[in-house]
């Protein structure tokens, strides 16, 4: 591929089967599912995109493979990633092997060094670790993979589910590991909107020395020293404790576990749903939620950005200037949920694919608030 294409991948042909591992390495490009589930059997990388690259993953269901590496990882990106109805699973630790100590599951993503990250409606989890086992490598249960990990990174998060892996359960002898983290905020800023971060359940201990300190439950949102969250109608669950056979069981995990700065904004939460990929004669489906009575605006632009708006309860994702003036889309009905379509036009020739960012921004009776970003790929129909 070169800077710039679209990649449209169908389903693999084999019922439950899935594609390899892949990267993109320093160019713009959208990978989008086209008709149905695809599955990736390894990790999918995303590295060294320059400033004003952008990458978009949307509709691909991926699985950290052999023990080895996070279901997407994302490192030293200056320009932006954009992943959109996704989900990713870290690896399971099989075989004790460090990550980065023995026996960890992997993380469901990894983000390390990126400058403009936003997940949508995307599904984390991170894998479980390797049981602890008496006169071996692991004598202690491995940690379970945070869904989420985030280390000298911006980064936002719509709608959608983050949760930790189980902590290693002894085999013999031995103590239980600690859960995941749903989301593990080492440095960086995180900005949630709506959608769940959970902790992963403890490991179950089988030693007779009374220890006390293993099997935990991994906390909800954990948020290091000089770190900073930005959350919006966030539901926080922290893992369950471990269970011990002799010994001291484990402490359950916290919703919230935070030494860094939080600012936690009042309000609701607006869902943002869009067509990933739309032909020519098709039509552009859209809905977003919001009190009944509340005005919908919808937002576009040819390429994302990052402006932090916290008064507006998150960010404009977009461009500026903007494609267009805001496009007001009525107000919202009595089911909560605004539904609109637009058909699309001939792109014209020479246009094969043309990837357009939206965002929606909804008012309500305590000001506007801005929701998630999608992207839609406006296709030619042949």
């Amino acid at each position: 591929a070169v800077d710039g294409d679209v990649i449209l991948v169908r389903p693999h042909p084999v019922p439950g089967a899935g594609y390899g591992a892949f990267q993109i390495v320093g160019k713009s490009l959208v990978v989008a599912a086209d008709g149905g589930t695809v599955r990736v059997h390894g990790n999918v990388k995303v590295r060294d995109l320059p400033a004003g690259a952008t990458v978009v993953l949307s509709g691909l269901t991926g699985f950290g493979q052999d023990s080895v590496g996070p279901g997407l990882t994302l490192l030293f990106n200056a320009g932006s990633v954009r992943v959109q109805d996704c989900a990713f699973q870290g690896a399971d630790n099989l075989d004790c092997l460090p990550w980065p100590d023995p026996g960890d599951g992997r993380p469901g993503a990894y983000v390390q060094d990126c400058a403009d990250v936003a997940f949508r409606n995307c599904i984390l989890t991170g894998g479980a670790a390797a049981g602890g086992e008496y006169d071996a490598p692991c004598y202690f249960g491995g940690t379970g993979g945070h869904g989420l990990q985030v280390h000298d990174s911006v980064v936002g998060l719509a709608g959608g589910l983050a949760r930790g892996g189980a902590g290693g359960d002894a085999i013999w002898v031995a103590l239980g590991g600690d859960g995941g983290h749903g989301l593990l905020l080492d440095s960086g800023t995180a900005r949630l909107d709506g959608g769940s971060i959970e902790g992963g359940r403890g490991g179950i201990g089988d030693d007779f020395i009374p220890i006390g300190g293993y099997g935990n439950g991994g906390h909800g949102l954990s948020v290091a020293t000089g770190a900073a969250a930005e959350l919006l109608d966030v539901d926080l669950l922290g893992g369950a404790a471990g269970a011990s056979s002799f010994g001291v069981p484990g402490a359950p995990g916290q919703p919230l576990d935070s030494l860094g700065s939080l600012l936690d904004h009042s309000g609701s939460s607006h869902a943002f749903e869009l067509s990933a990929l739309v032909r020519e004669g098709e039509s552009l489906q859209l809905s977003l939620g919001g009190a009944p009575g509340d005005g919908a605006l919808l937002l576009a632009q040819l390429g994302p950005g990052l402006l932090p708006l916290p008064e507006y309860g998150g960010a404009l994702l977009l461009g500026l200037p903007l494609l267009l003036d805001p496009l007001a889309l009525g107000s919202v009905p009595a089911s909560g949920l605004l539904e609109v379509a637009f058909p699309v036009p001939e792109l014209g020739p020479g246009f094969d694919a043309i990837p357009v960012h939206l965002q929606g921004a909804v008012a309500e009776s305590a000001g506007v608030r801005l929701t998630g970003a999608g992207v839609v790929v406006l296709l030619d129909d042949a």
